[in-house]
């Protein structure tokens, strides 16, 4: 009897284990909005400088957080096959933190990624959310197309970015 209740708690477990559904943000169709992400010491990235064509992958993350790591990494692997999209990695940390976690990752290695330090804490003002990973998807026509709080992988990405 114990190895049938242990057999259905694996079950739901791996269940859970599945692609996430996208949080409802009421942002859904909506433009991508205009803020700044600091790149290095004195320069800046707008978003408006994002162009149409390609989608978007905003990921809010800590330095510090094994989630947003392991999401990172999943990301990194599976590059070659997300070459539709271009990420923007934001956080809160100090930029020498940040630096640091972009040389451990050799996240200069990639055109397609960026990585800043978000000064004005606007994405996660923006989207209400209270952690990290938070990630955010727009289309090619730069409108919101999913959100996700807690770690997703390639998949979601995939599905959501077209």
């Amino acid at each position: 009897m114990i190895n049938k209740h242990l057999l259905y708690l694996l079950i739901a477990f791996l269940s859970a284990c599945n692609a996430q559904e996208p949080l409802k943000t009421g942002k859904e169709g909506k433009a991508l909005p205009d803020f700044k992400i600091q790149v290095d010491s004195g320069s800046t990235f707008n978003t408006n400088q994002i162009p149409v064509g390609k989608s978007s992958v905003f990921l809010a993350f800590r330095t510090d957080c094994p989630y947003c790591r392991a999401e990172i990494e999943d990301i990194l692997d599976d590059i070659d096959n997300l070459d539709n999209c271009n990420f923007y990695f934001v956080s809160k940390d100090t930029l020498p933190e940040i630096k640091k976690f972009i040389k451990q990752h050799l996240l200069t290695n990639f055109s397609n990624i960026t990585v800043g330090h978000d000064t004005e804490y606007f994405f996660n003002k923006y989207f209400k959310s209270e952690g990290v990973p938070f990630t955010v998807i727009y289309n090619k026509d730069r409108k919101l197309s999913a959100a996700f709080f807690g770690k997703i992988g390639p998949k979601e990405i995939k599905k959501y970015s077209n």
